[in-house]
């Protein structure tokens, strides 16, 4: 796959590896005619096979995020000091946040690594403090008003069932942004109305009921054709259902400074896990328990002295248990009601 014209047709590979390779040649040829192409092919394609034993979407992240690293600072014989000093520079040119320059340095370290680098001891940016990961959160009634437009996004844009899919997902869910990157056709069961949603962090995959006020707006929509797969895509949808309800969002984004500003679709999860936090039954007392709260967001659940460790009922069982959570969620869901005017 070194020659320009011998890319073969993405569509037709049925390894994700193999295709997010071509994706990535592809987008080579016609944007970086300047570059040493077989040197790009090789880098990326020791990346893909270094990653081969992670999940395919994170490795088709870090094969994307290797190329975003070579468009920032070129192509190179090696990937060490001076080169990471030319990183973090573009990265504070662009503003980028103490998280996501770490998360750049490990991808950095990553594609040095498997192109032969000795890497230096250097050390990785710092942590941000507490008060910088104080994160954004939407306030319901901004949520409750982007919901009620739902045709109008239709009727805006050409993929706009896309915007109205993603919002979906984002308030009933609370779904990472990375959570609906992994989706895929087989994911969406029509017949029974379930929802597959691979988790963000490895976190066993969780089957969820598509409650029939969304199911249009989830199962109508066309996974394959319109759902974009980097970050940036997503971070440009959320904009667009959020900016014509907020004008604090919008107003949070220079568009012309690339880079992830302070809203995005977390800032609806956290919402949506503090509602559900807040509710109270008849009696005053919570609705939900924390555990089934934490089990509905798809988070690790903690074990219990040595319970968590040995129980381990078949998938069947786990499957119909999340089912039956999913069932009691929906009866007080803070945000399905709006779905249904």
């Amino acid at each position: 796959m070194k020659a320009k014209d011998s890319i073969p047709d993405p569509s037709k590979l049925e390894d994700r590896g193999k295709r997010e390779l071509a994706k990535i040649l592809k987008d080579v040829k016609r944007n970086h005619s300047d570059w040493n192409f077989d040197r790009a092919t090789e880098i990326i394609n020791e990346v893909r096979k270094e990653k081969s034993d992670l999940m395919e979407e994170s490795q088709a992240q870090m094969m994307w995020r290797s190329y975003r690293i070579l468009e920032m600072i070129g192509v190179r014989d090696q990937y060490g000091e001076q080169a990471w000093r030319d990183l973090k520079s573009k990265m504070a040119e662009k503003g980028w946040t103490k998280n996501y320059r770490r998360f750049n340095y490990y991808v950095f370290k990553a594609l040095a690594k498997v192109i032969g680098t000795t890497w230096p001891d250097i050390d990785p940016p710092e942590k941000p403090d507490e008060r910088e990961l104080q994160k954004s959160m939407l306030d319901t009634d901004t949520i409750r008003r982007a919901i009620r437009r739902r045709e109008m996004l239709k009727d805006e844009r050409k993929h706009g069932e896309r915007e109205v899919f993603c919002l979906a997902l984002s308030t009933i869910y609370g779904v990472r942004q990375v959570e609906i990157r992994r989706m895929q056709p087989e994911h969406i069961d029509r017949e029974n109305h379930l929802l597959r949603i691979y988790t963000a962090k490895g976190n066993p995959r969780k089957w969820h009921i598509i409650p029939e006020p969304v199911r249009d707006a989830i199962e109508d929509f066309s996974i394959e054709a319109h759902l974009p797969r980097t970050r940036q895509g997503f971070y440009y949808i959320f904009h667009r259902i959020f900016d014509p309800v907020s004008e604090e969002v919008r107003n949070s984004t220079d568009y012309n400074k690339p880079g992830p500003g302070p809203y995005g679709f977390h800032s609806v999860r956290r919402r949506l896990l503090t509602r559900l936090g807040m509710l109270k039954d008849e009696d005053g007392e919570r609705q939900f328990e924390k555990q089934e709260i934490i089990r509905f967001m798809r988070w690790t659940e903690p074990s219990e002295s040595m319970y968590g460790t040995y129980f381990n009922p078949p998938e069947e069982w786990k499957k119909e248990d999340q089912l039956a959570l999913d069932r009691k969620i929906f009866k007080h869901h803070p945000l399905l009601d709006a779905w249904r005017d």
